[in-house]
């Protein structure tokens, strides 16, 4: 025998017929209880390989040091009080000394000449030897998780070193990569993960031969040019960092779409002020009015109540720094109907208004619901809450701003506002909307992302589809547009995709319906929804809609010009809707002759649970067994119980294949609150909202199964749509026969 593995064997000594294997090569002893080591084991004169890893050991015999033949050895994480004298031997090829406490690095290693690979991670240095160089054979080096501030400059002269691990589970507080690490010409694996890196340096693209970089957990916000030089580069690691929403849409692509980025924003690149400015609260409280005094548009009387979202850019000026900054103003009509819709389009880098009026009072308001939709979708936002409405004669606010700093912070709400929207008759004054105008700039200013540089062409391009004027466009015309800026077509289909993932545009390239066009204004579609969730006919149905009528309701003659569809787009809206989850068509509905099809819309299902719910309370099967999961949702930050709204409306559709109607569409069962599914042989379940919670009782004879595929569903849903919410699945030991 030549290898002998007793990893995680719970001994605390070791038996004594190991020292009888005369020809072993390699012993594994890692993860065990032991306090020492048997004399005998020295007789093992052929071992190459020890490794004791994550035992009890506080010394180690003397006479290991008369295994000559011993190359590796593995220490790691033994309470051992010093390290033995003859560990001072050139018979080393690699050693790991990681968690052992050390505070300096072992200078018995000091001349050690035939050294290939150390591993002196998660120890307490706080600065490496300046004779580390001595060890010229080096070509692995891992010193994560310790202390280092700098590195020694003669660490540049490891000519041989392949693999340096700054950082892997743990980092160094370097907060920039030290320029010895420049000499390092034959790197292939650099790894600088929780370092507090602000930024890599330019000289990062002279490491040509670099395969693998990991830069996990940093500061980063932008990468140098240089990058693209690494013609060998397989895997970069960027996660956890804040990166410009460019590049961060760019790295979700893949390394190819990283160099394309860097690549054209080495050519030329401009510097980007703007952001949203997003607009939320319940109807007739003000919003639009509020955006027109924003603008300095001219005051209107009575003005209409938005359909989904109007979107109109406002002009305003950092009074710190005089900074120019455009904002997207985003008006969302406040209907409650319409929030599953409006989340999708909650992103940063925002400045968020929740608008409410006194003469209602804040509970009317619903500020506090706001502020948590706002923070259930996007947990770093930053929140203004302004009172409208104000002026002589008019109530003041009365808000508990206390109460909401101590349920959402200061950092997240960050002030409060009384505006009149209304010029005033003897002065023209719009009161407050200075000093509004004056925060939001201010704030936006302060958001990470303004000011960042992208590709100058790209940002040429998006001025170009803007200046179009039209609500969508062909593919082949919006690529038309990045091929007059010089992009190949793989940089242009980039900009398309990174911009669908930012929301400057929508548009799906591998859906058949909808990859030959792009949607060049969000509020086009979400006013064309609007006219459906409106629809007095369509509420009636509980949301049940033929083609014919959604073709009505786009096209309709009694409209304004604007807010009228022509038919040819009729198939593209419902195919939207169907991507967002807020619509699925029915069974019986034609893949072909769309005009026959019919169509759901959650968000109208019934608001009340039948009583009893049909099929569910139904005689089981003989043998039947019931299991009842809950999914408890609540706030990442705080782990509090909280709200996932619409997440019942995005269940209805995600699950309608288990649908009880997915045959015919009558037996279907299903209530704002919940529904009823079923996977034939592997069982029927019933989906509730308890509370914010999510209960899963499902019956068959094995419902292990067809629970775990329900239970993924709610929990990939509610932590891929709410960021600042997570899921969390406590399973309830009720098994029990049904009969």
């Amino acid at each position: 025998m030549q290898r002998l593995n007793l990893y995680r064997n719970e001994l605390t000594t070791l038996p004594e017929w190991i020292g009888r294997l005369t020809q072993l090569q390699s012993l594994e002893l890692g993860t065990n209880q032991l306090t020492a080591l048997p004399d005998w084991l020295c007789q093992l004169s052929k071992l190459r390989t020890l490794s004791i890893p994550a035992n009890q050991l506080a010394t180690l015999p003397n006479c290991l040091g008369q295994l000559t033949g011993l190359q590796e050895l593995n220490l790691y994480g033994n309470p051992l009080a010093a390290l033995p004298d003859w560990l001072h031997s050139d018979q080393w090829r690699g050693l790991q000394l990681g968690g052992l406490g050390l505070t300096e690095f072992p200078e018995l290693l000091r001349g050690s000449r035939n050294l290939n690979w150390i591993r002196i991670h998660n120890n307490h240095l706080s600065k490496l030897p300046e004779w580390l160089s001595e060890l010229g054979t080096l070509e692995s080096l891992d010193v994560a998780g310790n202390q280092l501030s700098e590195l020694p400059d003669s660490l540049g002269d490891l000519s041989e070193l392949t693999d340096l691990d700054l950082g892997s589970l743990a980092g160094n507080p370097l907060r920039e990569l030290p320029t010895c690490i420049r000499r390092l010409r034959q790197l292939t694996s650099l790894r600088a993960c929780y370092c507090e890196l602000q930024s890599l340096p330019e000289w990062i693209g002279e490491l040509k031969h670099l395969k693998h970089l990991r830069l996990t957990d940093n500061r980063l916000t932008d990468l140098p040019p240089s990058l693209v030089q690494l013609e060998h580069l397989e895997t970069l690691g960027l996660e956890d960092n804040p990166l410009n929403p460019e590049l961060a849409m760019a790295y979700k692509e893949g390394l190819d779409a990283v160099k394309r980025y860097l690549r054209a924003k080495a050519e030329s690149q401009v510097v980007l002020n703007e952001a949203k400015l997003i607009l939320i609260g319940e109807g007739e409280v003000g919003k639009s009015c509020l955006l027109g005094a924003l603008r300095g548009d001219e005051f209107i009387d009575g003005r209409p109540t938005t359909h989904g979202i109007e979107i109109k850019p406002v002009n305003v000026t950092d009074p710190d720094t005089g900074t120019e900054i455009t904002l997207n103003g985003w008006d969302f009509g406040g209907q409650r109907v319409y929030r599953p819709t409006h989340q999708l389009f909650f992103s940063a880098p925002a400045v968020y208004l929740v608008v409410w009026k006194p003469r209602e009072g804040p509970q009317q308001g619903f500020v506090k619901e706001w502020i948590r939709l706002v923070k259930h979708r996007e947990p770093d936002a930053k929140i203004l809450v302004v009172a409208t409405h104000g002026g002589p004669g008019q109530r003041q606010p009365d808000v508990d701003r206390q109460e909401i700093w101590d349920l959402f912070g200061r950092d997240t709400v960050l002030d409060f506002f009384h505006v009149d929207s209304k010029p005033d008759e003897k002065t023209g004054e719009r009161g407050g909307i200075a000093e509004l105008k004056d925060a939001i700039a201010r704030v936006a200013a302060s958001l990470p992302e303004m000011g960042r540089t992208v590709p100058a062409r790209w940002q040429y391009a998006r001025e170009a589809l803007k200046q179009k004027a039209v609500a969508y466009l062909p593919l082949e015309q919006v690529l038309d547009v990045c091929r007059e800026l010089k992009m190949e077509d793989d940089e242009a289909r980039d900009f398309v995709r990174i911009s669908h993932r930012l929301g400057h545009l929508i548009h799906y390239e591998h859906d058949p319906v909808l990859q030959d066009i792009v949607v060049l204004k969000p509020d086009w579609l979400t006013t064309a929804v609007s006219f459906v969730l409106d629809d007095k006919q369509t509420r009636e149905t509980h949301g049940l809609v033929s083609f014919d009528r959604l073709s009505q309701l786009w096209n309709d003659p009694a409209r304004e010009e604007e807010f009228r569809y022509p038919p040819d787009l009729h198939p593209v809206f419902l195919r939207l809707m169907e991507r967002f989850d807020l619509s699925y068509r029915v069974a019986g509905s034609r893949d072909e002759g769309q005009q026959e099809s019919t169509s759901l819309v959650a968000q109208l299902v019934p608001d009340v649970r039948p009583d009893p719910v049909p099929d569910w309370v139904a005689k089981a099967a003989e043998g039947d067994e019931q299991q009842v999961q809950i999914c408890q949702i609540v706030e990442t930050r705080n782990g509090q119980s909280a709200t996932a709204e619409g997440l019942f409306y995005q269940l209805i559709v995600r699950l309608h294949k288990y649908s009880m109607g997915r045959v015919n569409h009558a037996e279907s069962v299903h209530w704002q609150r919940g529904l009823v599914v079923d996977d034939d042989s592997n069982g029927r379940a019933l989906l509730e909202h308890v509370g914010n919670d999510v209960r899963i009782t499902v019956r068959a004879a094995y419902p292990e199964g067809f629970l775990s595929v329900l239970t993924h569903e709610v929990k990939w849903l509610v932590e891929s749509f709410w960021a600042g919410l997570r899921c969390d699945v406590m399973v309830r030991a009720v098994y029990r026969a049904v009969r």
